[in-house]
């Protein structure tokens, strides 16, 4: 192959390589879970689940002290998993994606459910990652720090 030849394969091979990226962040959708210390778990769906889980942090009136996400695949089986849960759960539902559990009581049932509907919807065992408070609050300052813009400075009374 002539060196003309070789570039376009180069080329084309690196267009491969950026559909096949395109195609894994439409593809990156996952499943979290959000935990507050009174009880309230929030289930939802979310490319970038630790600025989502951030995010809710920030917002809920109760901190978040524990979160988990595992990728799903694709919005529709995410939606999938979470309409699964809210007929399952809907007795434990509160508002929205939100549901109430006690811990010490409804732990095992909480992961055994969440997991037996992720491994029938996915085909698979979840993988789950797991974060401390600790863990989310780092995540919350980083965010906070991302966001924070450069103050500009104007000369001349302008």
């Amino acid at each position: 192959m002539d060196a003309a030849g070789a570039g376009m394969r180069e080329r084309a091979q690196g267009g491969m390589s950026m559909l096949a990226a395109a195609r894994h962040a439409i593809d990156a959708v996952f499943l979290y879970a959000a935990f507050t210390e009174e009880g309230l778990v929030k289930v939802g769906i979310s490319r970038i689940p630790h600025e989502r889980i951030a995010s809710i942090h920030a917002t809920c009136p109760f901190p978040i002290r524990a979160a988990m996400w595992a990728w799903v695949g694709s919005v529709a089986v995410g939606r999938q998993i979470e309409g699964d849960l809210a007929i399952l759960w809907k007795r434990r539902n509160t508002r929205g994606e939100w549901y109430q559990f006690d811990y010490a009581a409804d732990k095992r049932e909480f992961h055994d459910v969440l997991n037996a509907v992720f491994e029938h919807r996915c085909g698979e065992r979840a993988d789950w990652t797991r974060h401390s408070q600790e863990e989310i609050k780092r995540m919350v300052n980083n965010m906070a720090q991302k966001r924070k813009r450069p103050r500009l400075e104007f000369g001349n009374g302008r």
